[in-house]
């Protein structure tokens, strides 16, 4: 399995001793390789076959690459960012691990450093209508939205408290987006019960009521603006079918929502990055052409490969013209499709 991703990276970092380091490559390119073996027991493992990073400026000097040397060994080589030569040599032909998950500080490879802490921040929410009902406990860990919503209640409160401001907080502004998006809702509430437990609570036209009895899709769009409008987590950000429980009518209303809240990302603000799967032709109309790819299935048949496989296929709308918001890389593997074509696998 080959892996790649291109990455913009924030210009400075922090380790975990607290040291704060510039980084130099801060367009960043990464590929990993993973190759399955079957050991004497008969279990199969995955080991690391290649890994390779570079700057997508400065292409000509990787600072993470594999090589091939004389008696078929492998090596990982890792570039020096001052003196530019590699310096550092670790074995690659029984990798179960890759080199950039051992870089654990920022000192001596720190472009490397801060693309480990970008792919760690990237956040998968797969919302679990069930746990967005739990009310959140004092004791529950985790700052950031978890990727079932668990704690959605106790991320309100905090974004609450965080972004208090003379008329209003931040919670406040994710109601605005909720209530333009789901009809009926005025208002949203975080209170403590009883049981000094943290409870999501809705103000409708029908009265005041809890998460517990409120749609599925009500709490996932709420658990998405939380997530969207978190100031203290950006970074990448992946969520599936926005479209599931929200009336056709208003789902254009919530990507409308979810562009401005992407980019209007004020200055010395963290960045945010949105990435959405989605089955809905609306989506062709109501993002910018270059902001798409088109995912479709194909049946590829190799020479050296007995059989038959089904690939996906990434194209671009034929309408965006040249890229360049992507690198020569991209470029080179995403082939056009027009509009009305991507249309129609949407709809088949």
């Amino acid at each position: 399995m080959r892996f790649a991703a291109e990455m913009l990276l924030e210009p400075t970092v922090i380790d975990k001793f607290g040291k704060q380091v510039q980084i130099r490559y801060t367009r960043i390119r990464y590929e990993l390789e993973i190759r399955l073996v079957v050991e004497e027991d008969g279990f199969v493992m995955p080991y690391v076959e290649r890994e390779f990073a570079t700057s997508l400026l400065n292409p000509g000097s990787p600072l993470l690459e594999t090589h091939q040397v004389p008696d078929d060994a492998q090596l990982f080589a890792l570039r020096d960012e001052d003196t530019n030569t590699f310096v550092d040599f670790l074995p690659a032909d029984a990798a179960e691990g890759t080199v950039l998950s051992t870089i654990g500080s920022a000192g001596d490879f720190p472009s490397l450093f801060a693309t480990r802490k970008e792919i760690e921040s990237w956040r998968f929410l797969q919302l679990d209508p069930v746990a967005l009902r739990k009310p959140s406990t004092p004791d529950q860990r985790g700052e950031q939205l978890e990727s079932t919503g668990a704690n959605l209640a106790r991320v309100l409160r905090r974004i609450e408290r965080a972004t208090k401001r003379e008329f209003g907080s931040g919670l406040d502004d994710i109601a605005v987006d909720l209530v333009n998006v789901v009809r009926g809702v005025s208002r949203v509430d975080v209170t403590e019960n009883a049981a000094g437990q943290w409870e999501v609570h809705l103000t409708t036209r029908d009265g005041r009521i809890s998460a517990r009895v409120a749609s599925d899709g009500t709490l996932r769009v709420l658990a998405l603006l939380a997530a969207i409008h978190d100031p203290q987590y950006r970074g990448l950000l992946c969520f599936e079918e926005p479209e599931n429980g929200i009336f056709p009518q208003r789902l254009r209303v919530l990507v409308q929502a979810l562009k401005e809240s992407i980019t209007e990302v004020l200055p010395g603000e963290p960045r945010a990055q949105l990435l959405l799967s989605s089955h809905s032709p609306l989506m062709l109309f109501e993002l910018d052409p270059v902001d798409i790819v088109v995912m479709d299935l194909v049946t590829r048949v190799r020479p050296e490969e007995p059989g038959a496989s089904q690939v996906s296929r990434a194209r671009v709308l034929a309408e965006s013209g040249e890229l360049e918001t992507v690198s020569p890389y991209e470029r080179q593997a995403l082939p056009g499709i027009s509009r009305d074509e991507a249309q129609r696998l949407l709809e088949d």
